[in-house]
């Protein structure tokens, strides 16, 4: 199974741009859950697990959750209505 690490990558970036003191916690912590045990990053309650230990979930799933529906607008913009 390939998991769907959208959401891992944007929430990634959120933190990197939003606290840069800690991404370096959470960009450690996906990648070992991704490449070394396996995990689901596509799964919400492991991504939570994960960034948690970085930063507060609450406010990186919010953010992440704004960030997602603005890509998906941008997607559906670019591919036009009869794509959609």
């Amino acid at each position: 199974m390939t998991p769907n690490s959208r959401r891992a990558l944007e929430t990634s970036e959120i933190v990197r741009l939003r606290r840069p003191d800690a991404f370096a916690r959470a960009d450690e912590g996906l990648s070992r859950a991704h490449w070394v045990d396996g995990r689901d990053l596509g799964d919400l309650s492991v991504l939570d697990e994960i960034v948690a230990a970085a930063v507060p979930v609450p406010r990186a799933r919010a953010v992440a959750d704004a960030w997602a529906s603005v890509a998906e607008a941008v997607t559906l913009r670019w591919r036009g209505p009869a794509a959609g």
